[in-house]
């Protein structure tokens, strides 16, 4: 059995100084979406499942691969999402099941947490991953709840650090959540 990742104990103020050397643009059309898909979720109170299928489908508009829903786990997704749109903490057989729901996809999932909640939860991707580890993910590592799991630890210690707000405006989007703003760090930083 694999391990967890281990990550880079990278800190604000080494990440300013790499956050100089990237490019970082809302132009592209998912920064467009991005808004879009943050504002659905806001305007909901209550999600049913049919606003869990068409988030997940926001979702998958953003990845290569096509969505496969396990529809017996949908009733019970809905309840964990709800319980994410309530502030509520998640446990681990909670992120099993909604992974378990959606493509047995950690990388989905957390996109969806992440547009329903944008503060609590980060976008994980190979990308990130890639980045905050200096190696090769595996299919296995990324889909790991506990590697999930630390990495949403590590963002809070990031953000809970002295100088986060500078680090935020040198990513240079207005709008975004602490979370979103790291994500598009690691995930610009970790691209091949």
């Amino acid at each position: 059995m694999e391990k967890t990742v281990t990550f880079i104990d990278h800190s604000v103020t080494n990440l300013s100084e790499i956050v100089k050397g990237l490019v970082i643009s809302d132009e592209k059309s998912y920064f467009f979406t991005y808004h879009h898909f943050i504002q659905y979720f806001r305007e909901r109170t209550t999600l049913s499942q049919q606003d869990v299928i068409i988030g997940i489908s926001f979702v998958y508009s953003w990845m290569p691969t096509i969505l496969t829903i396990n529809v017996q786990k949908l009733a019970s997704a809905t309840e964990i999402v709800n319980k994410a749109k309530r502030g509520e903490a998640l446990k681990d057989e909670d992120f099993e099941i909604l992974k378990e729901c959606f493509n047995n996809s950690m990388v989905g999932t957390s996109k969806l947490l992440h547009f329903i909640d944008p503060e609590k939860y980060a976008i994980w991707d190979s990308n990130v991953c890639r980045f905050l580890t200096e190696k090769q993910p595996t299919n296995y590592a990324m889909k790991m709840v506990k590697n999930y799991m630390a990495y949403l630890d590590f963002c809070e210690r990031l953000i809970g650090e002295a100088g986060f707000g500078s680090l935020k405006e040198q990513v240079g989007i207005k709008g975004i959540s602490n979370m979103r703003a790291l994500e598009l760090i690691f995930f610009t930083a970790g691209k091949e």
